[in-house]
């Protein structure tokens, strides 16, 4: 049987707290698709279904991650977190590989710009004319980075640049790809 969007989004947070908020506000707001959900605003979650920011954020990074598998993409990724470690940001990678029997499965990886640069160079040849030849984040002097960085907007350019990847790769990721996504 086909699961509905709550059985789909709820698998995915496999959080009980907001499972038992979410399906009656989906249902009272008129959100009957992902692609629905996944267009909302995240203030607007908050504001008109009385969500917390975080269970906000949460929501909207499933319903955009269903939104890739939906659209027939095996792979969703998203980077869904920024980290200072050590003086240096890194991002925080999420990827949902979708089976052809439809199960999901969650891989995790953290990494720095400069790892992104050289999967970047890495993968480009493999992934033209699709990929851009140049890395969409222009390097930044360590000097001036704390004053100049905007790691949200860094956030989505990683993100975007990742998805383009996956997409051009059209399923066949390179090795050093799945490895950057640490895929087995």
């Amino acid at each position: 049987h086909a699961e509905t969007l709550e059985q789909k989004l709820l698998r995915l947070l496999d959080r009980e707290k907001l499972a038992d908020k979410l399906a009656p506000l989906l249902l009272k707001h008129k959100v009957h698709s992902v692609q629905e959900l996944a267009g909302w605003q995240q203030a607007a979650l908050v504001r008109l279904m009385g969500l917390s920011s975080a269970e906000a954020a949460t929501l909207r990074l499933a319903a955009a991650t269903e939104l890739q598998i939906v659209q027939g993409r095996a792979l969703a990724v998203s980077v869904i977190q920024h980290l200072e470690v050590g003086g240096h940001s890194e991002y925080v990678i999420r990827t949902i590989a979708a089976a052809p029997d439809g199960r999901r499965q969650q891989f995790s990886s953290q990494q720095r710009v400069t790892k992104f640069r050289q999967l970047h160079e890495q993968i480009r040849v493999a992934l033209a004319p699709q990929l851009p030849s140049a890395f969409p984040i222009p390097k930044v002097p360590k000097l001036l980075h704390s004053l100049t960085v905007d790691s949200a907007k860094r956030m989505t350019t990683l993100e975007a640049y990742l998805r383009d990847a996956v997409q051009s790769s059209q399923g066949n990721l390179p090795p050093e790809f799945r490895a950057f996504l640490n895929i087995p």
